[in-house]
């Protein structure tokens, strides 16, 4: 009777081990990351905000609302190699910021 409990204690503990393992190893996959990663989110209000997301080579910059999202830009990594990226991500805005003001004069 004893032998039997101190084997169910150990199946107990090895099977413990396992599923604490395995968390761990999910938790470190999960982190790494696939083809798609998300950057940055900004929101802008209740349900709505913008996202920075990495799918593949490109950074999309994406406009999330409750029922919609919509690609605002798209910015090839290529185009950021060797520059930093935060001054290259602030002429991107402003070129959307200019592109934006040009398009409210032309009534579209």
């Amino acid at each position: 009777m004893t032998a039997a409990v101190i084997q169910m204690v150990f199946a107990l503990m090895a099977v413990i081990a396992i599923i604490y393992g395995m968390s761990y190893f999910m938790k470190k996959r999960g982190k790494q990351g696939g083809f798609l990663t998300m950057k940055e989110y900004l929101p802008l209000g209740p349900k709505r905000g913008i996202a920075m997301v990495k799918a593949g080579a490109d950074f999309l910059v994406l406009s999330v609302t409750q029922n919609d999202i919509r690609l605002l830009k798209t910015i090839k990594e290529s185009s950021l190699d060797g520059q930093d990226f935060k001054v290259n991500l602030d002429t991107e805005v402003k070129s959307l910021q200019v592109h934006d003001t040009a398009s409210a004069g032309t009534g579209r």
